[in-house]
């Protein structure tokens, strides 16, 4: 899995706006998507090759995890 590492800046960000959007039961139903949080929960989804549509981490966690995320 390649991921795009972007800076967000903004909470008027579209995408932080969508991710937001889907701590409502009737979003996640409508976009067939959900949140997961947490670094343990994270690298269990992407061992398990869930499709991960969006990666939100900070900084600090990025560096930390970089070669595990490659």
């Amino acid at each position: 899995m390649k991921f795009i590492k972007e800076t967000i800046t903004s909470r008027n960000n579209q995408i932080v706006k969508w991710a937001a959007s889907l701590s409502e039961k009737k979003c996640r139903n409508a976009e067939k998507a959900f949140i997961i949080e947490g670094e343990k929960l994270t690298f269990e989804a992407l061992d398990s090759k869930l499709p991960v549509s969006h990666l939100f981490v900070c900084e600090s966690k990025w560096e930390k995890n970089a070669e595990r995320l490659k």
